[in-house]
C-alpha cells in the first residue's frame, strides 16, 4: 500500500501536522522525513517522497505565521486585552517574554506573543519590544485574507495597559 504525503505537488495538511508534532516531540528537523518514512513502512505503507529538512523548516515557519494571524484575529474580536512582560537572565543572557490576556465575554485566554533575547531589562526596552511585536502582528494580520474583511482591524489596537507611560505610548501607537 502506498502513502502519498503530497497532493498536487504540495505536502498535505496531515503531513505538515505530523512534521510539527515530531519536531515538538524533540525530533531533529533533519530526521523528520526519515522518521515519517520509517513509521509508514512499519505500518505497511510505502512512503514515496521524503520530506527534506528545509521543507520541515518552512512548515514550522508557516505554522508560526498562522499562529500570529490567529492571535491577531482573537485580539481584534476581544472585549478586552491586557499585556504584560516578564524577563529573566540565564547565564548572562537576557530573555523577555510578552503575554496577552484576551477577554471575550466570560472567557479568558492567555497567549504568549513574543519570546526574545534582549540587551536590557529596562522598561523602555520592554515597551519597545511590545510596540515592535504588536506592530508586527498587526501588519501581518492586515495583509492576511482574514484581516482584509471590513472592520476586522478597527478594535485591534484597543489595548488596556495599567501604567501611565505605557498608556500614553499605546495611545500614540493607535493614532499612528
Amino acid at each position: 500500500m502506498h502513502w502519498d504525503l503530497t497532493k498536487g505537488g504540495a505536502y498535505t495538511v496531515d503531513a505538515r501536522v505530523m512534521a510539527h508534532e515530531l519536531v515538538n516531540a524533540g525530533c531533529s528537523q533533519e530526521k523528520v522525513g526519515s522518521i515519517i518514512q520509517y513509521v509508514g513502512q512499519k505500518a505497511g505503507h510505502s512512503v514515496k517522497k521524503k520530506m527534506s529538512h528545509r521543507t520541515v523548516q518552512r512548515v514550522l515557519m508557516e505554522g508560526g505565521v498562522a499562529a500570529r494571524i490567529q492571535l491577531a484575529h482573537e485580539m481584534a474580536d476581544a472585549d478586552g486585552i491586557a499585556l504584560s512582560t516578564d524577563a529573566t537572565t540565564v547565564r548572562g543572557e537576557n530573555y523577555k517574554s510578552g503575554h496577552i490576556m484576551i477577554n471575550k465575554g466570560t472567557t479568558y485566554k492567555m497567549r504568549i506573543f513574543s519570546m526574545t533575547s534582549t540587551i536590557s531589562h529596562s522598561s523602555e526596552a520592554k515597551l519597545a519590544n511590545i510596540k515592535f511585536q504588536i506592530n508586527a502582528i498587526s501588519t501581518l494580520y492586515k495583509q492576511s485574507p482574514l484581516g482584509q474583511r471590513p472592520n476586522s482591524i478597527s478594535k485591534f489596537m484597543t489595548l488596556h495597559v495599567l501604567s501611565r507611560p505605557c498608556t500614553a505610548i499605546m495611545q500614540q501607537m493607535r493614532r499612528s
